[in-house]
C-alpha cells in the first residue's frame, strides 16, 4: 500500500541539520552500535548494516527555522544508563518478541476495518497511514507510521502543534483513534524494522525535539533508550501539548524508568497501557488531568 508522505525509512545514530537553499537537510548514518537488550531480533528481519555507506540518502523535511539537534557523544549517553542486568540486555529482547507472536495477529485484525473506514473518510488510499520523522535512538531520524487522523496541515506542523489547531483539523473517527491509540498500531512495523520497541520513551517530531532541548535541561537523554509504542510516561502523564513543565514531568518520568527499567516494570506499563486504551482518554491534555486532580 502506497503510503503518504514519500519520506526514506532507514534510522541512523545521530542526525545533522543543515540549512541548504532555504530548508533544513538531515543526513543520515547508520548506527555503529545498538543498545543492548532492546533491539528485537526477528527471524526474516535484519537490522541495517553498520557501514555508513549503506545508508539510504540524505532526506529533507519541513522543518524550516529548526536549530541543530545537539551532538551527544557516546560517552554521554552511556553515562545516563545505570548498570546493565540480564533483563536489559536480553530479556527485553525475548519479551518484545513474545509481543510481537502475541499481539500481531489481533492487531492485524484490528487495522483491517480501522483502515477501511479511513479510506471512507479520507477517500484515498494513499492517506490512510501517514509517515513522519521521529527522533529515535541516541539522536537517530527514522520514519514513524501511525493512522492518519488529521485532515492536511496548511502550514507547518509545529506551528500548528504550538498554537493547538492540531484539535481542529481531527476528524470524528481521528478523535476515536486518538482517545484509544488505536492510531498507533502501524507503528508495529517500526518495531519489526528495528527502529522502536513496545516499551521504551515516546519519539517527537524533528522541531519539537529541538523545542524540548532548547528548554529543558537534558531532555535529549530520554533517546538513550529505543523508543517505544507505549511508555511509563505516556501511562501516567499522557499527551503533553506545548507545556514547558508537561516536558519536564516527561523528562522526569522517562529517566525514572531507564533507571527503573526491569521485568516488573515492564509487565505493568503493558497493563497500565490496556485500562488507558479502555478508558479512552488518550488524547486528554496533561494540563487537564492535572486540574482534574487538583479538584478532587
Amino acid at each position: 500500500m502506497p503510503l503518504a508522505g514519500g519520506l526514506p525509512d532507514e534510522p541512523g545514530p545521530r542526525p545533522g541539520i543543515c540549512p541548504s537553499g532555504g530548508r533544513l537537510e538531515l543526513s543520515v548514518r547508520l548506527p555503529a552500535e545498538r543498545e543492548g537488550g532492546t533491539s528485537l531480533a526477528t527471524p526474516g528481519i535484519s537490522e541495517a548494516p553498520p557501514d555508513a555507506e549503506a545508508a539510504r540518502p540524505v532526506f529533507e523535511t519541513a522543518t524550516a527555522g529548526a536549530e541543530a539537534l545537539a551532538a551527544v557523544s557516546v560517552e554521554s549517553w552511556s553515562n545516563v544508563l545505570p548498570p546493565s542486568t540480564w533483563y536489559r540486555r536480553h530479556g527485553c529482547r525475548w519479551l518484545n518478541l513474545a509481543l510481537v507472536m502475541l499481539t500481531l495477529p489481533l492487531a492485524l485484525l484490528i487495522t483491517l476495518p480501522i483502515a477501511l473506514v479511513n479510506w471512507a473518510v479520507f477517500r484515498d488510499f494513499r492517506q490512510i497511514l501517514f509517515r513522519q520523522p521521529r527522533v529515535g535512538y541516541r539522536g537517530a531520524v527514522f520514519s514513524m507510521y501511525k493512522f492518519r487522523t488529521m485532515a492536511e496541515c496548511s502550514g507547518e506542523e509545529f506551528e500548528s502543534w504550538k498554537d493547538g489547531a492540531d484539535a481542529l483539523r481531527v476528524t470524528r473517527f481521528g478523535r476515536l483513534l486518538r482517545n484509544s491509540h488505536l492510531d498507533e498500531l502501524p507503528q508495529f512495523l517500526n518495531v519489526l524494522r528495528g527502529d522502536m520497541v513496545f516499551i521504551g520513551p515516546r519519539p517527537e517530531m524533528v522541531p519539537i525535539e529541538n523545542w524540548a532541548r532548547e528548554t529543558i535541561p537534558d531532555f535529549e537523554f530520554r533517546m538513550a533508550l529505543k523508543p517505544g509504542i507505549t511508555g511509563f510516561a505516556q501511562v501516567t502523564q499522557g499527551y503533553a501539548g506545548m507545556d514547558e513543565e508537561a516536558y519536564r514531568s516527561k523528562r522526569d518520568a522517562d529517566a525514572h524508568y531507564r533507571k527503573s527499567r526491569g521485568l516488573a516494570m515492564d509487565l505493568w506499563i503493558l497493563i497500565a497501557t490496556g485500562f488507558w486504551m479502555l478508558r479512552g482518554k488518550g488524547w486528554t491534555t496533561w494540563q487537564s488531568r492535572r486540574t482534574v486532580r487538583q479538584q478532587r
